[in-house]
């Protein structure tokens, strides 16, 4: 290509009369921001063509006119702005050219030029635009996007890459063959559309998306830069509103997820069987509660992440519910639910979260053949009732087949609804009731204390409250039935003083930690304590981990004494138990039932008992040991040096007046 260095004379004068054409056209100026624009604009124009007319090197052009694109490009310059004014110069020369004849010679050379210049010039703005969406995206961790969005981006990039020559490995074109096609037609997806306009209209931008890209790369490999240019454009904001609209299905999932999930399953009960798998995280308030809620956090979204990676989202979906609980939508039937609720279970049970000590967790699961379901409210009783199924068999996965659900779980959940009837019915008639069961002495055979026990008295019988413990929970009562206990023992006082100076009452960890609870507590101990009666506030291992500051406080201000319950079934902290002891607020360790029932079957049985005494007397504790049914117990325990004894064999739990006739 021969130099046009001869036509530079006619170049300023070309671009005066350009920038006064521009300011005269209130059309053409407004695509600028200001007039200083358009002289900023008009001068690197001038020195920029008075430079490239003198080069003779085609490449050398093109790099010129990449490097200007590129740089006008990256000051946000309107491409169409540069591109007009490089046109209206153009045509402002071929008119000097033709007014003179020496050089209509270089006319050929002229367009040459140009077309070469402005489709390097677009080359660089593309090359801008490419860059700085790959920029945008790789400075981010991709994984953290959901599988669908980062499929979508990973893909966008791929392609970017390829047009800018960074690789050379082009990914797939084809819509319907692509990764992300496969997530956007999953059963995961397709649930959480909330209609199948939507649904359809996604996979419609999906393949535009793909139709587009597949442009952008035939003009790139065509060399073709400008209609690139405009198309990568396009590209990028077909690329924009498919992540939107992702992003709006997921929020309006998370929104709604619960009402989606379960109008899924109701419609599918109505033509077919789906199974459901639920998760429930045990002892998540207390992992909270004693690691912190950042620790909970990284235990469910680890959950959250083996999910994702056992799962095949195009036959399963998932959501967490609350309180640490994870529902799976299997979307066929599962050939050996056991095999895959075990091989889950194994899976979750092998994290470890790290923390100042490295934490484990246990999962209950329970998977559900759901048959045909009346509505939402049915479903979701069959569901709960199945996970408290489910803990009680902790180590187990548990499963229920339609017949069992059908032929179980409706008359079970009726007994269950009317339990909650006879609850609530007592609480408001004021129908709960305490009994008191003697603490012996194993040395002396003397009863020395009392326990209260809760009782719901239901007219010809009293049932205990222990029975409808989990359902007290659940309905939120366990305040107010610690609080009818309390205010019971308080009525009974002069009763207790026949018998025993010292009264163990049970108090829930969300009892001791309302501030309600603790100021009528403080009361009814501070009256008994001048009568003559001390009370022992018996608090599980959970609770004292839980109020561990509460508990010292309590001790501290108002002179409380503690007792730990159940002590050895695997919640306790040695240290807190040696703390607690080191300010003389815990007294006594009861020992639970269930490490005492069958000491009298096997002398193994006795060793953790022996270890549990062992510890006591090293920081001076006295020990309580539950579950006594008879002299081989009893004499057992006696031996190893237990100094208390509690349980059928001494005596049943009575009514106060009855076990003063009993033991006078």
């Amino acid at each position: 290509m021969i130099s046009l260095s001869y036509l530079t004379h006619y170049i300023e004068p070309i671009i005066d009369k350009y920038k006064e054409d521009i300011l005269k056209d209130k059309n053409l100026s407004e695509f600028f921001e200001s007039d200083q624009e358009i002289e900023d604009v008009a001068d690197k124009i001038k020195h920029f063509l008075e430079e490239a007319f003198k080069k003779e090197d085609e490449d050398e052009i093109k790099e010129l006119f990449f490097a200007l694109g590129y740089s006008h490009a990256s000051k946000d310059v309107p491409f169409v702005n540069v591109v007009s004014g490089l046109n209206y110069i153009k045509n402002e020369i071929y008119k000097k050219i033709f007014e003179d004849d020496q050089y209509k010679l270089l006319v050929p050379f002229l367009n040459t030029f140009f077309d070469i210049g402005i489709n390097y010039f677009s080359k660089g703005y593309l090359h801008y635009n490419v860059e700085s969406f790959i920029n945008e995206y790789e400075i981010f961790d991709i994984w953290r996007y959901k599988d669908y969005k980062r499929y979508l981006i990973e893909w966008a990039i791929n392609i970017s890459k390829y047009i800018d020559g960074k690789s050379a490995k082009l990914p797939e074109l084809d819509p319907e063959k692509c990764d992300l096609y496969k997530v956007l037609s999953s059963f995961d997806f397709q649930v959480k559309c909330p209609d199948k306009d939507t649904y359809e209209q996604i996979l419609r931008v999906h393949k535009a998306v793909h139709n587009i890209g597949r442009s952008v790369v035939y003009y790139v490999n065509s060399k073709r830069y400008m209609e690139a240019y405009f198309l990568y454009k396009t590209f990028l904001a077909e690329v924009y509103r498919l992540l939107n609209d992702i992003d709006t299905v997921n929020f309006m999932f998370e929104m709604n997820k619960e009402d989606i999930f379960f109008k899924t399953i109701l419609e599918k009960t109505k033509k077919e069987t789906p199974y459901i798998t639920i998760i429930n995280v045990r002892n998540l308030k207390i992992i909270n509660k004693f690691y912190g809620t950042e620790t909970g956090d990284k235990v469910l979204h680890s959950v959250t992440r083996i999910l994702h990676e056992m799962l095949d989202f195009s036959q399963n979906i998932f959501i967490k519910g609350y309180s640490g609980d994870f529902y799976i939508l299997h979307r066929y039937r599962l050939q050996h639910p056991y095999n895959f609720g075990r091989f889950l279970k194994k899976s979750l049970e092998s994290i470890v979260i790290k923390n100042s000590i490295d934490i484990k967790f246990k999962v209950s699961i329970a998977i559900l053949e759901i048959g045909d379901i009346l509505d939402k409210k049915e479903l979701r009783k069959i569901l709960n009732h199945a996970i408290q199924k489910a803990k009680e068999i902790p180590d187990e996965v548990i499963f229920f087949s339609k017949k069992q659900i059908e032929e179980q779980f409706f008359s079970e959940i009726h007994t269950v609804f009317k339990n909650v009837t006879v609850i609530e019915k007592a609480f408001k008639e004021n129908r709960i009731d305490v009994f008191f069961q003697p603490i012996v002495s194993l040395s002396t055979g003397k009863v020395n204390h009392l326990e209260a026990l809760a009782r719901i008295n239901q007219g010809d019988r009293f049932i205990p409250a222990g029975a409808f413990i989990d359902l007290i929970y659940d309905m939120n009562l366990i305040q107010e039935l610690d609080l009818s206990v309390l205010r019971k023992v308080y009525d009974y006082r002069k009763y207790i003083q026949k018998i025993t100076d010292t009264i163990f009452i049970n108090v829930s960890a969300a009892s001791i930690s309302s501030p309600e609870f603790v100021k009528e507590l403080v009361q009814k101990i501070s009256r008994m304590k001048k009568e003559g009666i001390e009370t022992i506030i018996e608090l599980t291992e959970q609770s004292f981990l839980e109020n561990i500051d509460l508990i010292k406080f309590l001790r501290k201000e108002q002179n409380f004494i503690f007792a730990v319950d159940d002590f050895g079934t695997g919640y306790s902290s040695v240290r807190t138990v040696y703390d607690l002891s080191e300010i003389d607020a815990i007294r006594y360790l009861k020992i639970d039932g269930s490490l005492i029932k069958n000491i009298d079957k096997s002398d193994k049985d006795i060793k953790p008992v022996e270890t549990i005494v062992s510890f006591a007397k090293t920081l001076g504790l006295e020990t309580i040991a539950e579950f006594v049914e008879n002299k081989v117990i009893a004499d057992k325990l006696k031996d190893i040096k237990v100094e208390y004894g509690q349980g059928y064999y001494f005596y049943k739990p009575s009514e106060i007046k009855n076990l003063i006739t009993d033991l006078t």
